[in-house]
């Protein structure tokens, strides 16, 4: 009998303790959830303030949901960019830089290749907006190199396409080229990427 009874305690028990651990998972769960929103809310408020050009709140907003995101994942690199966007607008390139390759520095460990490029062109423009020119070319070769590897792996028709979507580098690029005198590479990117648009609107196979 008293096996019997000891038996019954112990399944007693392990029940207890198994709606214990679910209710735990349960506020576990729900607390992650609530955390999960509050982060994303964060979020949306930086970038209401920054489509309002209140960039000093925006900021603040952001930078909260780093130090939230930060506990738990390495992955702000958006809210990075963000802040870099921020400081361009404030016209505080220096900032602007620096969270910029904070940006890159995360996106480097991807293979994100758009987004990694985007870091590069972000930086670049940055240092051209204090005349940088030879660093901001640095920094767009790196972004066109990627353009290329992307141009590379689609097909003939969709090579225009990809061209078109990161212009601005390209446009950039040719400016830094200017601004430090540089013919032959000026030459060269033009011929480079107009001999595509050219094939293209020729249909020439």
């Amino acid at each position: 009998d008293s096996l019997l009874i000891q038996n019954l305690i112990d399944h007693e028990n392990f029940d207890k303790i198994k709606i214990n651990d679910s209710y735990s998972n349960f506020l576990a769960s729900s607390n992650q959830e609530l955390e999960d929103k509050y982060i994303l809310s964060l979020g949306n408020l930086g970038v209401h303030y920054y489509k309002n050009k209140n960039y000093d709140d925006a900021i603040k907003y952001f930078e909260l949901a780093v130090n939230q995101k930060v506990k738990k994942t390495p992955w702000i690199h958006i809210d990075k960019k963000w802040i870099g966007s921020c400081y361009y607008s404030k016209k505080d390139y220096t900032k602007a830089i620096k969270y910029f390759k904070d940006e890159l520095k995360i996106l480097k460990k991807t293979n994100f290749l758009q987004d990694i490029s985007s870091a590069y062109y972000n930086i670049a423009e940055s240092m051209n907006m204090k005349d940088m020119y030879d660093s901001s070319s640095i920094y767009l070769d790196s972004a066109i190199y990627i353009l290329d590897d992307l141009i590379l792996n689609v097909d003939e028709r969709d090579k225009v396409n990809v061209i078109n979507a990161q212009i601005e580098k390209i446009q950039l690029q040719t400016y830094n080229y200017f601004k430090i005198n540089d013919v032959e590479n000026i030459i060269s990117i033009t011929q480079k990427y107009r001999s595509a648009i050219l094939k293209e609107k020729l249909n020439i196979e």
